[in-house]
């Protein structure tokens, strides 16, 4: 039921609707209240999902957790025919804000949120666990197979969007291993 229910919410998500699904991926954290989490684990957080959509809807494949305990950084395993759905958790900071983007192995920066380097960072909800961006970024748009290394980096009030801009008050780290589609593989 779950499965099916992040595949509905997914396949909503790619066709366009303006508004995060937070209640389906708030399923797939667990169900949990902030009240019931310990000090350390109410520092914001960012989760990553590979989707693959097709005609008979979206399944996510993997996911990860990007948190300031993760030691090594999480990999995340996708095809370039996946899309990759970033949703957040944020502890009680007012005009908390965030930035999710990438390297390339060729030294390409991809933006995820916001979605286009020039914007400003995404604003986010307090007291949130696992609220999804009401957008997905389509791998295969600009995208080669190889190694990304992933950033997350929140802030306090707006923030220029460039890699370097501010000092963050969360700094998260990932890796990214996009493999060729399956039709391509032999």
């Amino acid at each position: 039921a779950l499965a099916t229910a992040a595949a509905v919410v997914l396949l909503w998500i790619v066709v366009g609707d303006d508004s995060a699904p937070g209640e389906e991926f708030r399923a797939r954290g667990g169900g949990f209240d902030l009240e019931e989490l310990a000090p350390g684990e109410r520092e914001p957080g960012v989760r990553l999902f590979c989707v693959q959509v097709s005609e008979d809807g979206a399944e996510v494949r993997d996911e990860i957790h990007m948190t300031q305990a993760a030691l090594p950084a999480p990999r995340l395993r996708c095809t370039i025919d996946d899309e990759l759905q970033v949703t957040y958790s944020t502890p009680s900071l007012p005009g908390l804000t965030m930035m999710v983007f990438a390297q390339s192995p060729s030294g390409e920066t991809h933006w995820y949120a916001p979605t286009q380097e020039g914007n400003t960072t995404v604003s986010l909800a307090e007291d949130v666990i696992d609220e999804a961006l009401g957008f997905s970024t389509v791998l295969g748009a600009r995208h080669e197979p190889g190694t990304y290394e992933i950033t997350g980096r929140f802030f306090l009030g707006p923030q220029p969007a460039s890699p370097g801009a501010g000092e963050p008050v969360t700094d998260l780290r990932a890796e990214l291993v996009l493999e060729p589609s399956e039709e391509a593989r032999p």
